[in-house]
């Protein structure tokens, strides 16, 4: 919600009260969130570290976004819906065990799809969402264990 890790400063502090404490950040384990965290553990969250997590730490692949943490073969067929008219699907070229957001953009840019930044990633959103909500619990079953961990993370932060 805080549009990427340069947002999650200003709306932490936003959330924070004078005596309050800090709220928990969950940032994406790339580049960009692995450089952020530690600046904000270093400063804001520095008498608060076990506040700032990072989607890293509830997945496997390397680099992990926030996108990581929904099942890819949802993302997969989500990304084909929202972009139809193209010649090659998105679900041709993924390739499992690798972070998906990469993927998609290196996928739209060969197809020719212009992905605006920012803003692309809410507006798959909002393709994912009203199918999100329609799944069955045996369709999430596999990402179930890993939402546990990051809920159970933010409840040991409170």
């Amino acid at each position: 919600p805080a549009g990427g890790a340069k947002g999650a400063k200003a709306v932490s502090t936003i959330l924070t009260g004078r005596d309050n404490q800090l709220p928990i950040v969950l940032l994406d384990s790339d580049e960009a969130g692995r450089a952020f965290a530690k600046k904000l553990r270093d400063e804001l969250y520095a008498a608060s570290t076990d506040r700032v997590l990072s989607v890293g730490s509830f997945t496997t692949l390397p680099d992990a976004e926030i996108e990581d943490l929904i099942p890819a073969d949802f993302i997969v067929a989500t990304v084909d819906r929202w972009c139809r008219n193209v010649e090659q699907p998105f679900e041709d070229v993924y390739a499992p065990g690798k972070p998906i957001v990469p993927q998609i953009e290196t996928w739209a840019g060969q197809q020719g799809i212009e992905l605006k930044k920012p803003g692309w990633k809410a507006e798959l959103a909002k393709v994912a969402k009203p199918r999100l909500l329609q799944l069955r619990s045996a369709d999430l079953a596999a990402s179930i264990p890993t939402w546990e961990r990051l809920f159970k993370a933010m409840q040991s932060g409170e």
